[in-house]
């Protein structure tokens, strides 16, 4: 049997080793912040790959992930209406055996996520760069610029995870291209 000091002393140091324990556990605001901004990330980069996927081997599981997982119903069915999205699985599967045919692939590289608001808001715009490089025969044959503000909700009220509620394609077309250029002023006949 231990004396009584020395039970009291055991307690204590029980306790503040206990308290040490859970005080190391304990996650600084700091660190929630940059689990967050990872977690975005992570989404945001995953879903851009998803989306722009056209490898013949994958681009079924990448529809199927993006729909179910990585946004909500309104905006993949908005991409899908507005094109940028196969509409349809015979869509996809015209995708696919055309990809096959011709042996081309791709390849998605997100160069830039950052986010345009502060993460403890509901809803944060996020500011996405990369490239999408076009292969065939697993060779690249060329590459194009994507530039994208998309929108996430943080925590999706049923799940708790974050969803993507839109995205606009801030990537200049060709058209808008020109139409930034100078004007030309032609001459006027007399």
């Amino acid at each position: 049997m231990l004396p009584g000091n020395l039970k009291q002393t055991g307690a204590k140091f029980v306790a503040a080793v206990c308290a040490l324990l859970v005080a190391s556990c304990a996650v600084s605001p700091e660190a929630q912040q940059k689990q967050k901004e990872q977690q975005m990330e992570q989404l945001i980069t995953s879903a851009v790959q998803h989306m722009l996927d056209r490898n013949p081997e994958t681009i079924q599981d990448s529809m199927d992930y993006l729909s179910h997982s990585e946004m909500t119903p309104d905006i993949f069915e908005k991409l899908q209406s507005e094109h940028l999205l196969p509409e349809t699985d015979i869509s996809i599967l015209r995708l696919k055996q055309d990809a096959a045919s011709k042996h081309t692939s791709n390849s998605i590289v997100v160069s830039t996520v950052r986010a345009l608001d502060p993460l403890t808001k509901q809803l944060v715009r996020f500011k996405v760069i990369g490239k999408q490089i076009m292969k065939q025969d697993g060779k690249p044959i060329g590459d194009s610029v994507f530039q994208y503000t998309i929108t996430c909700k943080i925590a999706d009220p049923s799940t708790g995870d974050p969803l993507i509620t839109d995205l606009v394609s801030d990537t200049p077309t060709a058209t808008a291209q020109a139409d930034n250029k100078a004007p030309v002023h032609k001459k006027r006949r007399r």
